[in-house]
């Protein structure tokens, strides 16, 4: 078999020692290779040896944990082939199937099991499947919902004729599942849940160019506009090099321009960013006389519509209403919100009720649990913490863009300084 040949950036993300790695590479770029390169180099490296059940290699499936337990099965076979007598790569081989290949799920399971004493867990309790996740998340909101209109709750009640009304409640159901499986995606899901009421109850004007909403709008927009800066600069390049376009250079250049002046007010306040968006691009195309490319000019006119289409929606979207306006409605859905965080955090406890009375936990009481035996009572590192951290000399993760705060947070729990890839 012809030996691979490795990229310079392949080869650095294989052999860096010594400090956190974070590889970003395309789909089919040979992520996993590299992963099982880097790991069969550090069990083979001649200077200090990793054992390969020391090392935390976290997975997104279970079918990429069994893939990666192959591959790097068969590479040390082939180690073995060439270093015959090598007694410590045949312990790796043993060892294969005991390390620590899983999925950050199988992972938190394991510390579950190992450390269920230190929450007072008890180790008896079983997985939810898919189909007892959702009954059960039913029951509770089934619950939840008929105890407050019993008690007529005010807040509830205008959050339910908000949505739907009594009569039909399932838009409701959806927002308060949609907004408590993405607080349990942060560490501590009910301060963040509180957080984004007291975000909103500050949105004045001193808070308005500060707060999350606006450093996550301008993102988007600066995504956006970077996508508009593209397709003009195609366009022109077209115009310059098709039969009979250059009469087009002098709009698209403008064009372009007006987007620049738009990404640069990025950079200033909102008042300065609507006025650039105030400004329009350019007048029409010129009309074409003489030959010309036909395919190439309905590009460049395609390409054109497309920009102009989005920047109105863009316009649309976020500059019809002024930042007096916006924190005026920020300030209105202040009740609303806190009535929403509330009913989520009341949802809750009686799905975490449910569970517990059958000893159930779903994936999302995984993680939590989890973290809860890595950090502690007072929020910091734990024995089990210190435990594992002294057991995994490296941790590597594939698909780390996938990984929630959670997820990051007990990673970085367990990790030794310089072990993270």
């Amino acid at each position: 078999m012809a030996k691979q040949k490795w990229t310079t950036e392949q080869t650095d993300a294989i052999s860096s020692r010594g400090s956190d790695l974070l590889v970003s590479a395309a789909a089919g770029a040979g992520k996993m290779a590299v992963l099982v390169e880097r790991i069969i180099r550090s069990i083979t490296d001649p200077v200090k040896p990793a054992d390969i059940d020391r090392l935390l290699v976290v997975t997104f499936t279970n079918a990429a944990a069994a893939e990666m337990r192959e591959r790097i099965g068969l590479a040390l076979v082939a180690e073995l082939e060439k270093f015959p007598e090598a007694d410590y790569l045949r312990r790796q081989l043993t060892r294969l199937g005991s390390a620590s290949i899983m999925t950050l799920h199988a992972f938190c399971l394991d510390v579950l099991r190992q450390y269920y004493y230190c929450i007072d867990l008890d180790p008896a309790f079983k997985m939810c499947n898919d189909a007892e996740t959702v009954l059960l998340q039913d029951q509770a909101l089934e619950k939840v919902f008929e105890e407050l209109y019993t008690e007529g709750e005010e807040h509830f009640l205008m959050l339910a004729d908000m949505y739907g009304g009594s009569r039909d409640d399932r838009k409701l159901a959806e927002i308060v599942l949609k907004l408590y499986k993405y607080a349990r995606s942060h560490p501590r899901p009910r301060r963040w849940l509180q957080q984004a009421v007291e975000e909103f109850a500050a949105f004045g004007p001193d808070y308005f160019e500060q707060s999350p909403w606006i450093t996550e709008i301008k993102q988007y927009l600066h995504t956006q506009l970077q996508g508009c800066r593209e397709k003009i600069s195609l366009a022109a390049l077209l115009a310059k090099e098709s039969q009979g376009l250059a009469g087009y250079a002098a709009v698209l250049e403008a064009d372009g321009l007006c987007i620049e002046d738009m990404l640069g007010a990025l950079h200033r306040n909102w008042l300065c960013l609507a006025a650039a968006f105030d400004e329009k691009l350019a007048g029409a195309l010129p009309r074409i006389k003489g030959e010309y490319d036909e395919a190439a000019k309905e590009k460049v006119q395609q390409l054109r519509r497309e920009v102009k289409k989005l920047l109105g929606k863009l316009k649309n979207d976020f500059f019809t209403r002024s930042g007096q306006e916006w924190q005026e409605d920020a300030r209105r859905l202040v009740p609303t919100i806190q009535a929403l965080v509330t009913l989520v955090n009341t949802f809750t406890d009686e799905y975490a009720a449910l569970k517990t009375a059958k000893g159930l936990l779903d994936f999302s009481d995984l993680e939590h649990k989890c973290l809860e035996i890595l950090r502690g009572e007072d929020a910091g590192e734990s024995l089990a913490a210190a435990d594992l951290s002294r057991r995994y000399t490296e941790i590597m993760v594939d698909e780390y863009q996938d990984i929630n705060e959670v997820q990051e947070t007990i990673l970085a729990l367990i990790a030794q300084p310089g072990a993270a890839c």
